[in-house]
């Protein structure tokens, strides 16, 4: 409903944001100086405050909370409190930090039943809402299509080619062999890698394959975490 509001012109609306906290005192010099020495415990932070934050006699400026903290040597809550205090008895305005979401009118708020929604941009949104949550789910029953290149096809890229390395890729290449195949390569393959052995002598130890249904095997032992290549190509067994 806000996101509808927001694209209608009404408000503006912030998710994420952080407000500091702003001070202005409200007080004259004489009454401050009167107000310090009726409560000695709150004096060394308005002290610091007017020390550190110029114009905050006059302006609300933004503080750190925690800065104060440190230097006043308080825990945070302390001065949370102490400026709590302090705006109670009036001595300052104090519009307290918010890391909240934050709404913002940006024509009069109208009452519901004036409110007014054009229909046709409001149907046109749904519709693409609706087309986006069925490319979500065409994406997730892929069987066969490579999952980048659908990707990429969905942002305008009609250039770009199979990654070999998605789901439906490997197993794709894994229909390359017979299950047989695959079952007996596979498994003389995690032999061989016992210990470490690089790429280039795994090809040349098993020269009766090709180099495609190697690499199709390798895939895949990486893909369900039994091996692990290095930068160099050193392929490593992991054991569980």
């Amino acid at each position: 409903t806000l996101k509808v509001l927001e694209q209608e012109g009404h408000i503006t609306f912030a998710e994420n944001i952080f407000l500091p906290t702003k001070i202005c005192f409200t007080v004259s010099a004489e009454a401050l100086r009167d107000f310090e020495t009726a409560h000695p415990g709150l004096e060394a932070l308005i002290k610091y405050l007017l020390r550190t934050y110029e114009g905050i006699i006059d302006n609300r400026v933004s503080v750190s909370e925690k800065q104060l903290a440190r230097i006043c040597r308080m825990e945070p809550q302390q001065v949370n409190e102490q400026l709590r205090q302090l705006a109670a008895f009036g001595i300052i305005e104090w519009l307290p930090q918010k890391e909240t979401p934050q709404v913002h009118y940006l024509l009069n708020r109208a009452p519901a039943k004036y409110l007014h929604i054009a229909q046709d941009s409001y149907l046109e949104r749904k519709k693409q809402y609706q087309q986006r949550v069925d490319t979500m789910i065409r994406y997730l029953e892929l069987e066969k299509e490579c999952r980048s290149k659908f990707i990429a096809h969905y942002f305008g890229d009609d250039r770009s080619g199979i990654c070999g390395v998605c789901d439906n890729c490997l197993a794709n290449k894994r229909k390359t062999l017979s299950p047989e195949e695959f079952n007996t390569l596979r498994q003389l393959l995690i032999d061989r890698i016992d210990s470490p052995v690089t790429v280039k002598e795994l090809l040349a130890s098993f020269r009766q394959y090709s180099q495609e249904k190697i690499w199709v095997l390798l895939e895949f032992l990486e893909g369900e975490q039994l091996i692990a290549v290095d930068e160099q190509g050193v392929v490593t067994r992991k054991h569980a």
